[in-house]
């Protein structure tokens, strides 16, 4: 039998361990039986990584959801890796913190499988990617041995690496204050930008979600003069009034543009006050949650400007597009990939089928 993306299989068992002893001991058995295992944890990724391909025993992590620590002078928390990222969050909010990562999934989301998939989200360009953010790991490898805290080339080579050499159990990470202020601004385009969506899912979205406050001069018609494009912009900062009028003079220059190249973008809109941020089309999480999961032609609430792009943002590669990554690495660096594989997961057992081709 071969591989099918679409085909949903049962698992023969479910483990959800409670403590990195016991992770400890479930991949030890399995590595001496040969047992494959594929790991879950909020199951939000759509590339099927988290599922069974075949015959995989499903290793849940669900159960080790404990915030392990947090140092207020340096801002680093140790959360275990079942940790749900909302649930992070909010204990970071009532310190003053927050998370450097934020994700319409975060509800169900684990801190776990972001780091297994290198999540990049809403806040990627302002606090960078996990790479930075992750200053150690917890984890299992394949026979059971445990390596706590992970740092430098290491911690590198689990990050993104989707359950195929090892288990997350547990992850440091730095997080930054929590700003004092927010503004939430939609900008309209003629064209592509790096991530939005179209007239078509406006259109859909108007249509179907009737609880969501839309902005009456907002149009989807491709046939009419008004934008066919839309990009939402989040911005924090210190002071209210001092970033809205920073945002502000920043839209009016976009907007202006140059004689040669014409205006960027072509019309916006700021939310006034926190109710309109927050119960309107311009809160970011609910326009992803609602308008980009109703537009088809994006991958995973992300467009893929290029078709054959592997790259598929915080979901991974998995068993949809392990046959794409090619696109990216080059023939070598597979070749060092597998090997890498090889060697920590001689039998094969860590999330098979997936990732490399």
């Amino acid at each position: 039998m071969g591989l099918d993306e679409n085909n949903v299989v049962s698992p023969p068992v479910v483990i959800r361990p409670r403590t990195t002893a016991e992770v400890f001991a479930i991949l030890a058995y399995c590595t001496s039986t040969q047992i494959a295992v594929v790991q879950q944890g909020g199951n939000t990724g759509p590339v099927r990584g988290s599922p069974p391909a075949f015959d995989e025993v499903v290793l849940n992590l669900g159960r080790m959801d404990s915030i392990r620590g947090f140092d207020e002078v340096s801002g680093i928390v140790v959360a275990d890796s079942g940790v749900v990222l909302e649930k992070l969050g909010g204990w970071l909010a009532e310190g003053g913190f927050m998370s450097p990562l934020d994700l319409g999934a975060k509800g169900s989301c684990h801190i776990g499988g972001n780091v297994a998939t290198n999540a990049g989200g809403l806040c990627l360009l302002r606090y960078g990617s996990l790479h930075g953010t992750v200053l150690g790991l917890e984890a299992v490898l394949p026979d059971g041995t445990t390596l706590d805290n992970l740092s430098t080339l290491r911690k590198q080579l689990f990050i993104g690496s989707e359950g195929t050499i090892g288990a997350v159990t547990a992850v440091y990470i730095l997080t930054p204050p929590r700003a004092k202020s927010t503004n939430v601004a939609l900008l309209a385009l003629s064209s592509f930008a790096f991530e939005f969506w179209d007239g078509a899912a406006l259109d859909l979205a108007r249509n179907t979600l009737h609880h969501v406050r839309f902005p009456d001069e907002i149009s989807g018609d491709s046939n009419s003069q008004v934008p066919f494009f839309w990009v939402l912009v989040e911005t924090q900062g210190s002071e209210q009034s001092h970033d809205l009028e920073k945002l502000e003079r920043f839209l009016d220059l976009v907007m202006s543009g140059s004689a040669e190249s014409g205006p960027v973008v072509l019309d916006w809109l700021v939310a006034q006050d926190a109710a309109q941020a927050t119960n309107s089309l311009l809160r970011p999480l609910t326009a992803r949650k609602y308008l980009l999961e109703s537009n088809r032609t994006s991958m995973n609430g992300h467009r893929n400007i290029e078709d054959r792009s592997p790259r598929n943002m915080e979901h991974g590669l998995a068993l949809m597009k392990r046959d794409f990554v090619g696109y990216s690495k080059s023939p070598a660096m597979l070749q060092l990939m597998k090997r890498f594989k090889d060697m920590i997961d001689p039998k094969g057992i860590m999330n098979p089928y997936k990732y490399l081709p």
